[in-house]
């Protein structure tokens, strides 16, 4: 009975540990992926693949704690960036069933499509609080570069972590539990 509850907490406790390395790797001086001094969002990237495979093991209070953790870690307008992440996240958690029958290049055209709409929005809501707005080609330059991010994160968590997407519960055999 222990290890049920365990083993759920403990992929939980890794995808956390992978997304916080994804955020200090956006801070660090040495940023590996910076393509002209504009780093991906890996945590974007991390969440989003792992919401993605398993949906089940991922809740939005986590989502929501990561994402404030990057706002005030990168200085963005608190809580924001948090909402836009939950939001997406949820979205592609509500997609999965559907994104899993397809081949990845549709998953990835997804995923580009949502960082291109929450940068929009984000922009377009700082705009009309009045609040600083960092320019929207540097946010886009942002959403580019985590665009490009993604497939790497993906090929990461399948390969090296044995993620894949859960397969249906009728379908389900002792060996789709590798990892995730």
């Amino acid at each position: 009975m222990e290890e049920l509850t365990f083993k759920p907490l403990l992929r939980s406790v890794l995808m956390i540990l992978i997304a916080l390395t994804g955020l200090f790797l956006m801070i660090s001086p040495v940023r590996p992926g910076v393509i002209g001094g504009v780093a991906p969002d890996l945590l974007a990237c991390v969440v989003f693949f792992w919401v993605l495979r398993r949906p089940s093991h991922v809740n939005i209070g986590i989502i929501f704690g990561l994402g404030l953790t990057a706002d005030l870690l990168l200085g963005r307008p608190t809580g924001l960036g948090a909402l836009a992440l939950l939001l997406m996240s949820e979205f592609l958690r509500g997609q999965s069933a559907t994104l899993r029958d397809l081949h990845f290049v549709f998953e990835w055209v997804v995923v580009i499509a949502l960082l291109l709409a929450a940068t929009v929005a984000q922009h377009l809501v700082l705009w009309l609080t009045f609040a600083p707005t960092p320019g929207l080609v540097e946010q886009l330059a942002v959403t580019l570069t985590t665009a490009l991010a993604y497939p790497v994160v993906a090929v990461f968590g399948r390969y090296a972590l044995g993620l894949r997407y859960s397969k249906r519960r009728f379908m389900a055999s002792p060996h789709d539990e590798d990892l995730g």
